[in-house]
């Protein structure tokens, strides 16, 4: 029997975005319409951006939290109508890394995209937040080499993530891509590290990707076929 899953909608790639293609293209009057959960960024890659519950935030890098206007607009997202297939209760304490093995031990597959939601007390939580680039954009590396990890200590909060199996390592990051928001709605960040004391995590199935890609001068002129890019693309995930 063939399951039907859901389906992930996204705008341009994370390749596109590594090699400096940071001009917003799509505006949140449309993205929107395409999902309640999901991630990306913003217009000279101006902050993160997290999408939960179906209202979407602009995570800056002075620390502030501001609600998306629909009229701004975005080089890069990924967003998707979430439904929990899959719940897995936390009650003993774990990092990123741990809680990453338990997820992947719990997939049917590593064949399909997933949606991953934690809702959870930590006791500390790293992040990052990208800040505003001038033209000429430099590649996201670049952009992301200076940026500080931020730690809070006893917070609680929503993680908000994507799990991408191999063969798309040019669409979107290969494994886990997370953001975090605090319950507060005052603080996030993309996430380099946690520790877990309780939570929830809720696992949603993707075998459908829609993929729009931007038709902007930039883009269609930008090399991207790179195996540099690529490692780019993991190095700037791990940035500090």
């Amino acid at each position: 029997m063939i399951q039907k899953y859901g389906e992930i909608y996204q705008f341009s790639t994370i390749t596109s975005l590594a090699a400096g293609n940071f001009d917003g293209v799509l505006d949140f009057h449309t993205l929107l319409k395409q999902g309640d959960f999901g991630l990306g960024t913003f217009d000279h890659l101006d902050g993160e951006l997290i999408v939960l519950n179906g209202v979407a935030y602009q995570l800056k890098v002075d620390g502030k939290v501001n609600l998306v206007n629909l009229d701004m607009t975005t080089p890069f997202a990924s967003v998707a109508f979430f439904e929990a297939h899959k719940k897995i209760i936390i009650s003993e304490q774990s990092n990123y890394e741990e809680l990453q093995k338990i997820i992947l031990k719990n997939l049917p597959s590593l064949n399909l995209f997933y949606g991953i939601k934690v809702q959870g007390s930590f006791l500390e939580m790293k992040t990052r937040t990208v800040s505003y680039q001038e033209k000429p954009y430099p590649t996201l590396l670049a952009a992301t080499a200076h940026q500080a990890v931020v730690s809070s200590s006893n917070v609680e909060g929503d993680i908000v993530g994507f799990w991408t199996p191999t063969f798309a390592n040019t669409l979107g990051v290969h494994g886990f891509h997370a953001h975090f928001i605090n319950s507060a709605k005052d603080g996030g960040g993309h996430i380099f590290d946690f520790i877990l004391a309780s939570g929830i995590i809720e696992i949603c199935y993707f075998s459908k990707i829609n993929l729009e890609l931007p038709t902007t001068a930039e883009y269609l002129t930008k090399e991207l076929i790179s195996t540099e890019l690529q490692k780019e693309i993991e190095l700037a995930e791990k940035a500090k």
